[in-house]
């Protein structure tokens, strides 16, 4: 399985101690995530990371960014090239999206937690995807400990996490509950 945590949207204090903590206990990747955001903002955040770190986040920039991955949102979505990820909502989006991006988020699987009226989409069926395609797929929209058992059972090996974590007072208390979660269901 692969966890990964989205970040708030508006700059946070003490963000960089949070992803350092994440990745020193098993973070897979860290989307970092900030539409208000230039070059330089992305740029400066990520160099105090070291290149480990670097290399396990991935950037919602439409341009590389010292050592981190790329993720293309749709507006950026007509470069050539293969790219770690981007975001889709309709089955004809992912299957034509495979071509160029290692992963695909597919959402909202769920009512969204982060944004209002954002609901299920009720068309996400990992079924209609090529089984091979399938593991590239990650669960976005709704994510939360509570709902992993069935996302497991829908074929999700990936899932995104934005809003539950970020309303947790504890990011540490929060980062434990989602592995322990995740743990429990791997052993089954």
């Amino acid at each position: 399985m692969t966890i990964r945590i989205i970040s708030n949207e508006e700059s946070m204090v003490g963000e960089n101690e949070t992803i350092n903590y994440l990745f020193q206990n098993g973070l897979d990747f860290y989307h970092l995530r900030k539409p208000n955001w230039n070059k330089e903002d992305f740029a400066n955040f990520t160099k105090e990371f070291d290149s480990f770190i670097q290399k396990k986040i991935v950037c919602h920039f439409p341009e590389k960014i010292g050592d981190c991955l790329i993720h293309h949102s749709v507006q950026n979505k007509k470069k050539e090239g293969q790219f770690h990820s981007c975001s889709d909502h309709r089955l004809e989006e992912v299957l034509e999206s495979q071509k160029n991006y290692e992963n695909l988020f597919w959402s909202p699987v769920f009512d969204s937690i982060s944004k209002d009226n954002y609901s299920a989409n009720e068309s996400i069926d990992l079924e209609k995807i090529p089984s091979k395609l399938r593991k590239r797929i990650i669960a976005l929209g709704g994510v939360e400990p509570s709902k992993f058992k069935e996302l497991k059972e829908r074929g999700f090996s990936q899932i995104a996490i934005k809003g539950w974590f970020w309303n947790q007072k504890d990011y540490k208390k929060a980062w434990q509950e989602i592995q322990n979660r995740w743990q429990e269901l791997e052993r089954k």
